[in-house]
């Protein structure tokens, strides 16, 4: 079923955010109150000048926008010159998936958020945070770009369906997994090296 990857991601989130996290962490409501706004806004949809938008898709998109006005310009600038790539790149990749589906040989899914996840190591290897601000805007512009493409032989699409959170849910999960196991090895180099001190 689309969006049932999306669906246990989000939820996940906001169990996390709700009971698990630090009470102290200043994030932590935020990070909660998203979590519930995408759960909420799931069966909205936005309809604008002959396209029709997710609910969940124009969050994600206000929320990406509000973290990267945040940043110093030196890095917006690297992250929009790198969001315009990925988003020619993802957007080149669908049309061509929908021309010929048959060279689709692994799941569209699992292939996306591959190319997802080693795309935004390259561009971003240290950043975390820039890594998924790279992958959300630039696959939902992509999708605008995508959307605007079919418009002209009046394919409706939706932009930022459930299949497509499917993909960024993957990708995102897969990325915080291998932020954690990066940290915890930190850890453990830091903790032998004061033992070897000591």
């Amino acid at each position: 079923m689309p969006g049932s990857i999306f669906l246990l991601f989000v939820w996940i989130i906001w169990i996390f955010a709700t009971f698990l996290m630090d009470k102290q962490e200043e994030h932590r409501w935020k990070i909660a109150l998203f979590a519930l706004v995408m759960i909420i806004c799931l069966p909205l949809k936005i309809s604008f000048n002959g396209f029709m938008m997710s609910g969940q898709g124009l969050i994600v998109l206000i929320a990406c926008y509000m973290i990267m006005v945040k940043l110093s310009f030196k890095k917006q600038f690297i992250l929009l010159i790198s969001i315009f790539s990925l988003l020619l790149g993802y957007t080149g990749l669908r049309l061509f998936e929908l021309y010929d589906p048959i060279l689709m040989i692994v799941d569209r899914k699992i292939l996306l958020a591959f190319l997802l996840i080693v795309v935004s190591y390259f561009v971003f290897p240290f950043n975390f945070l820039e890594r998924v601000l790279l992958v959300c805007l630039g696959v939902l512009q992509g999708e605008f770009l995508l959307a605007l493409i079919l418009s002209k032989w009046r394919i409706p699409y939706l932009i930022g369906s459930l299949e497509v959170f499917d993909i960024l849910s993957i990708t995102i999960f897969t990325m915080m997994i291998g932020f954690i196991f990066s940290k915890i090895f930190v850890l453990m180099k830091v903790t032998k090296s004061k033992k070897v001190l000591h």
